[in-house]
Parts: structure tokens; sequence; C-alpha cells
């Protein structure tokens, strides 16, 4: 049981088990949807493809974990599924367009 003291005869700041938590997950982590415009329709306009598309990562977490993010990072085996409070990975949405002329 974790105790204030000054000293740390007993290794206080060691990883504990007091506080377990299931860090079961199930996560989208990419997607992308696009559409590419039909060839006959581009050719009025003197573009040989054209394509749009929306893109995301870390779009979906489901867990019942109360930290930050159920999936951490570990500097060493003695830290491997001990969470730091490293901040969570970015929810990133891209739009994007390749054309080919």
């Amino acid at each position: 049981v974790p105790r204030m003291t000054n000293a740390n005869p007993n290794q206080n700041s060691r990883s504990s088990d007091l506080c377990v938590q299931a860090g079961s997950f199930v996560r989208l982590k990419t997607a992308q949807i696009g559409y590419t415009f039909p060839a006959k329709l581009m050719k009025a306009i003197h573009i040989s493809n054209f394509r749009v598309y929306v893109a995301g990562e870390n779009l979906l977490t489901f867990t019942k974990y109360e930290g930050f993010d159920p999936e951490m990072a570990s500097d060493g085996y003695t830290t491997i599924g001990v969470d730091r409070g490293i901040y969570p990975q970015s929810r990133t949405i891209t739009l994007g367009a390749s054309i080919t002329f």
C-alpha cells in the first residue's frame, strides 16, 4: 500500500497492482473512403483522372478503461502495461483530391 515518506526504503514508487483495470479495447485505427469520377465526365474538362477522398486515423475506441489511452507505451520490461499518463493518440481527419491532367 503506498504511503507518504521522505525516504524510499521499500521503493514506494514501484508499480503496484492496487488499481488494476482491464485494458481490453477495440479501435478503428484507420479508414478511408473515396470516389473516382467517371473518365467520360472528366474528359470534357481535360482531366484524365480525378479522385476525392476522406481519411481518418484513431476514429473510434471502445473500452471500459478509465485512463487516457488503453494502448500504452512501455519503456522497458518492468513497465509493460503500466499507465504513465501518456497523452492519448490524436484523432486525424484528412480531406484530399488527386488530379491527373
